[in-house]
């Protein structure tokens, strides 16, 4: 195998690893093992924190980099994806995920959204069709470069839950 094919191959490994571990920690947050806890966050800023069934609303979604170091980072097509659950369902949105390398650099206290132009209008607009309560959580899933070990870990961050309320 080449090192393009390794290098997918890699890719679509933690994927898919990236996904079993978020579907396995709730809401806690897995880290590379050389980043300290609070070095990178994800924010997911909603609108309101009442809606109604039916009406789109605007998700905004960002990772932060709150260090003061410059770091080298690798992540699929969405960066970021969002959960929409009750105590009894959950689904992910957006629905699609393109195993793509992006490969950014993020400066210092650089806020980071590649998302937000991806979709068609630029900006991540999702709905709720049934009235409830509701969890929204943001998860962003990437690999780091660790210098002293000279290779990429893989990380994967949750926000915060965000609790709203979707009225008829």
């Amino acid at each position: 195998m080449n090192n393009l094919h390794m290098r997918w191959a890699g890719w679509i490994m933690m994927m898919l690893c990236g996904c079993f571990v978020l579907a396995s920690c709730g809401h806690q947050v897995v880290h590379a093992s050389f980043l300290k806890q609070g070095e990178f966050e994800v924010f997911l800023e909603l609108p309101d924190t009442e809606l109604h069934a039916g009406e789109s609303f605007v998700a905004e979604t960002s990772l932060v980099n709150l260090t003061d170091k410059t770091y080298e980072i690798h992540h699929g097509v969405p960066l970021i994806f969002i959960e929409i659950e009750t105590d009894h369902w959950s689904d992910v949105e957006p629905k699609v995920n393109l195993v793509l390398d992006v490969e950014a650099t993020m400066n210092p206290h650089e806020v980071y959204d590649p998302d937000t132009e991806n979709f068609i209008n630029g900006r991540r607009t999702l709905m709720i069709t049934s009235p409830g309560k509701y969890r929204l959580t943001a998860s962003a899933h990437f690999n780091v470069y660790n210098p002293d070990k000279e290779k990429y870990e893989g990380v994967v961050l949750r926000s915060e839950p965000m609790e709203v309320e979707v009225k008829p």
